[in-house]
Formats: C-alpha cells, sequence, structure tokens
C-alpha cells in the first residue's frame, strides 16, 4: 500500500480478477486508491441525488475494510478523500496520515483486504447474495509479515468473521495465528532433507483454547522455552546433576552452574533451585546400611 497521485475520479478498466491469484503482484496501490477515491466520489453523487440506499451501496465496501482494520489494530480508522489536492490518505485516531508513512503491518493489512474487497465489490455477480456472504476459497500466504503479535492474533478471526461463508487456506509460520484458527485443521509441514522437499505431518484439530506454548511444541515441534544460550546452559547443568548424584562430579561445581543460571532471571531460577535443593537433600539422606 502507497501514496497515489490521482489525476481524476475515472473508471477501472481492467477485469477484476487479473492477478488475483498471484502472492506477489496481486495487489496494486495504484488502483486500490483510485478505487476508494472512485467509491467515495460516487457515494457523494448519490448522496447530493438524496439517493440514500445507493449511497449505502457504495459507502459498504470501504466501510467493511475500515471496520477490519480498526477491529485488528485497536485504533480508528478511515480513508480521508480531498478534493483540493484530489487525493486519499488515512484518518488514524482523527490523525490524518499519508498512506506512504504508515507501518508496515497496518500496509499489510491494508494491501490485502482492500484488494480482496475491491475485487468482490467489482465482480459483475449474476445474483444478488451479499459479497461478505458468498462462499469461496481465499488463499493468503503468510499474513503475519509485519504484523505486531498482539495484531498476529486478531487478523484470522476478524477475517473469518467477515467471510462466514469462505474456505480459507493460509501458509504460516506464527503460533498466534495457529493458535486463534477456529473450527479448523492444521497440517505441519517438515523438511525431509535440505533440498528434498517436504512431508505433511498428521493433521491437527482446531488449537483454540490451547496455550502458545503447547501450539509451538505441538503443531511447530519446538520444545525449547528459553534462548538457544540458555538451553545450552541448562544442558549442562542437568549433565553436572546427573554426574554428583552418581558421584562423579563434586555439588561445588552444580551450585556454581546455578549461581551462574540464576542470574539469568526469575524463571530460569525457578527451575534451578528446586533442582539444586533436590540434590542436596539426596546427597544428605543416609546411606543403605545407616552409614551417613
Amino acid at each position: 500500500m502507497a501514496s497515489y497521485q490521482l489525476a481524476a475520479i475515472q473508471e477501472l478498466q481492467n477485469n477484476p480478477l487479473d492477478q488475483a491469484l498471484s502472492f506477489s503482484t496481486g495487489g496494486n496501490p495504484a488502483q486500490l486508491v483510485q478505487w476508494i477515491a472512485n467509491s467515495k466520489a460516487k457515494e457523494a453523487f448519490a448522496l447530493a441525488k438524496h439517493d440514500n440506499a445507493r449511497a449505502d451501496r457504495y459507502r459498504e465496501a470501504v466501510t467493511r475494510i475500515e471496520q477490519v482494520i480498526a477491529d485488528i489494530t485497536g485504533k480508528s480508522f478511515h480513508f480521508n478523500m480531498s478534493d483540493d489536492p484530489l487525493k486519499v490518505a488515512a484518518l488514524i485516531d482523527d490523525v490524518e496520515v499519508e498512506l506512504d508513512v504508515l507501518p508496515d503491518g497496518l500496509k499489510s493489512i491494508i494491501s490485502w483486504v482492500a484488494d480482496l474487497l475491491m475485487r468482490m465489490d467489482r465482480i459483475p455477480w449474476v445474483d444478488d447474495i451479499p459479497v461478505l456472504e458468498r462462499p469461496f476459497f481465499l488463499f493468503l500466504d503468510e499474513i503475519e509479515v509485519h504484523l505486531h503479535p498482539a495484531w498476529q492474533r486478531k487478523v484470522l478471526p476478524t477475517v473469518q468473521g467477515l467471510f462466514p461463508n469462505a474456505q480459507v487456506f493460509i501458509s504460516t509460520h506464527s503460533p498466534f495465528i495457529i493458535a486463534s484458527a477456529d473450527d479448523a485443521w492444521i497440517y505441519p509441514l517438515y523438511e525431509v532433507e535440505p533440498g528434498q522437499g517436504t512431508v505433511v505431518g498428521t493433521p491437527l484439530s482446531s488449537m483454540v483454547g490451547n496455550s502458545y506454548s503447547t501450539v509451538l511444541r505441538e503443531a511447530l515441534g519446538i520444545d525449547e522455552e528459553f534462548a538457544p544460550q540458555v538451553e545450552e546452559q541448562l544442558d549442562v547443568f542437568y549433565e553436572l546433576r546427573d554426574a554428583v548424584l552418581a558421584g562423579t562430579e563434586q555439588i561445588e561445581a552444580l551450585q556454581h552452574k546455578g549461581d551462574e543460571l540464576r542470574r539469568l532471571g526469575e524463571e530460569v531460577a525457578a527451575i534451578v533451585i528446586p533442582e539444586l535443593r533436590q540434590v542436596e537433600r539426596r546427597l544428605a539422606e543416609p546411606c543403605e546400611g545407616g552409614a551417613a
């Protein structure tokens, strides 16, 4: 999504399905801005003729885009059109912002949501089923790109609510997207060997209600809870623990490593301290036969 210098209000002439299946060239910023300007101009013309029903129809698609963005970001959002100069800008919490300087995450959301609704609005349907109620296939490739985790949590439920009859196919690496997929099947993909393609793992039913740590473990195959350097030190700690209990290492080495880990943070300390206490208790227990 980007700013575009409007020259006039003019109808779009290209096919509404042109490049619709392209993940890289599907969105056309100039076309999107032109369509938004056209919709707002037609709304104004209809209102000038006191044709409120027609004005509502022209307003609906743009309003839906604005509402989706507001629902995901938690901020009021509107497209603001001015006539001198002729341009379209964003109005966020009543502050006008040029499209060029919007955050990348917001540009990403606007690009594909606006592109989708624009195409559906322009298609000459053979019946009167409302656009948002139509059954169709929607393919979304990594919709979490550029999105803050707080927005990742909301984007899919918003899309599912907007298009209740659409069948949505999503590729994602985000546990926040996976955990928010309601009434869905999740197909993990695993690489066989570098450059040898992937295989499909056992399908998982919707994971709504599961914690993000569960999603990371079961859907993405990530068991670790800490950064790699912390996990490595914890592995050393556990090796020392086993060696101390086996009598091949002194407890002072384990205590020293435990002190290092405790300084990394409260969560690591909550793991290390009970382990140390348990080892100390076991070493203090009398040996078989009553010897201390």
